[in-house]
């Protein structure tokens, strides 16, 4: 009786709309993540570990930017019931888009040799006129995206996963083997730009909502509205991406571009296709979680099924992982990348519970709970400060990564707990609101 209750669960699991999108998005993220992957072996032979060092300096400035560029008023877009009101906080977000472009336009062209020689990196400078039309193009796509899921369109932003990263890996080859100098750095900042014109051409087919003309009374009632979003949501996702950018911000300087580049490597091969399925099945729960808190319904069930899954399927895949890592990363992108693998496995830990915890991590957002979740951002930034100072101060580049995983992995199951206790009174009150 008890294995045909199982049956019955695992099969309404495996038949809701939240594994459906999931799976979606999810089919979508291992193609383009597919792709990378089999073109990486070329890439690490067309280009240098130092290369891929300064890629991923370029890439963690231009990341921590794009977090101010729209005030975070992004995440909002999925709640107002009606799209005028959503359409009225994109406009307000794009409004910041534009200033803080203008602002790192300023900045880059005045400024460039001082920037690059804060980071003791003097071919930065070389390339820091892209980083305003990079930035551009994230925070025109955090709004996109978020409007595209407002309005469930997984199929849209699948496509956009899949095309950017096929679109990365086909300029950074053809640049590589023309042999142009910062042919990485290229393709990274053309591919994005490109592929979220093309989906929002698209996108303006068939839904012109955000185009609803919003008077500048409407956009600054709909900005104080939502202002916890840009108070309290944007400096905790400001200081969270500057947390996880902090190795490569502070490394750089300290052991230089090449060990720089073997983690850039880790994070590329390891955290950004995690990254991407989390941010799949984080929009496909956000959505459904923020329409079931609307409606005064259940969330445990979803929470619960999705945690007790991810859990059976990623512990086991990491653990035959640890035993290969450093073997794989040899043979799968030559001699000099075998510490990447060994980078992999030390930060496996964190990752499962990147995973889980990021997956979840709208939930200071949909119980505004924003202002909490920004004090343990902070504490967050400062252990791995600590944690990467040690290293630092020991000359050992592998003890610093440790350390830094080791917080990541403490900080996050202490998240955990916090969502569980916000899940649980949600439902007690809610219980008490149905009995009345």
């Amino acid at each position: 009786m008890k294995l045909k209750k199982v049956k019955v669960r695992l099969t309404n699991i495996i038949h809701s709309h939240t594994v459906h999108n999931t799976g979606m998005l999810f089919s979508a993220n291992v193609f383009a993540q597919l792709a990378a992957l089999l073109v990486y072996p070329v890439l690490t032979r067309l280009f240098s570990e130092a290369d891929f060092g300064l890629l991923n300096l370029f890439l963690s400035i231009g990341g921590v930017i794009a977090i101010c560029s729209t005030a975070e008023w992004q995440n909002s877009l999925p709640i107002p019931k009606d799209d005028e009101k959503a359409a009225a906080v994109a406009h307000a977000a794009l409004v910041m888009l534009f200033a803080v472009t203008a602002l790192c336009i300023v900045a880059t062209t005045c400024c460039s040799q001082h920037i690059a020689a804060l980071f003791n990196t003097s071919e930065l400078a070389d390339y820091l006129s892209l980083l305003p039309i990079y930035v551009f193009s994230l925070g025109l796509w955090q709004l996109l995206g978020s409007w595209l899921l407002r309005k469930k369109r997984f199929k849209l932003i699948s496509a956009y996963q899949v095309s950017q990263s096929v679109l990365s890996v086909a300029l950074k080859c053809g640049l590589g083997v023309a042999a142009v100098a910062g042919g990485l750095l290229y393709g990274s900042v053309i591919a994005p730009l490109l592929t979220v014109l093309i989906i929002g051409a698209v996108a303006w087919t068939t839904d012109k909502a955000p185009a609803i003309i919003i008077s500048r009374q409407e956009r600054l009632a709909a900005a104080r509205e939502y202002k916890k979003f840009p108070l309290y949501a944007q400096p905790r996702a400001l200081v969270n991406t500057l947390s996880s950018n902090l190795p490569i911000l502070l490394l750089t300087p300290a052991f230089g571009l090449s060990d720089a580049g073997l983690f850039g490597m880790a994070m590329t091969l390891a955290v950004r296709p995690l990254s991407m399925l989390t941010n799949s099945v984080y929009q496909v729960l956000f959505q459904r979680t923020a329409a079931k808190i609307s409606e005064k319904k259940e969330i445990r069930k979803d929470i619960r099924n999705f945690v007790l899954v991810s859990l059976a399927v990623i512990v086991p895949v990491f653990s035959g992982l640890f035993l290969i890592l450093p073997w794989l990363t040899s043979w799968l992108l030559g001699d000099d990348w075998r510490e990447t693998g060994v980078l992999i496995r030390i930060m496996l830990p964190w990752l499962v519970m990147v995973f889980v915890g990021g997956s979840l991590a709208f939930m200071p957002d949909v119980f505004a709970k924003q202002n909490v979740s920004l004090w343990i951002e902070c504490t967050y930034v400062l252990l791995r400060l600590a944690a990467l100072g040690i290293g630092i101060y020991a000359e050992s580049f592998r003890l610093a990564i440790m350390l830094f995983s080791l917080v990541g992995t403490l900080i996050i199951a202490a998240q955990l707990l916090w969502y569980i206790f916000l899940i649980r009174k949600y439902e007690r009150e809610r219980t008490l609101r149905t009995q009345d």
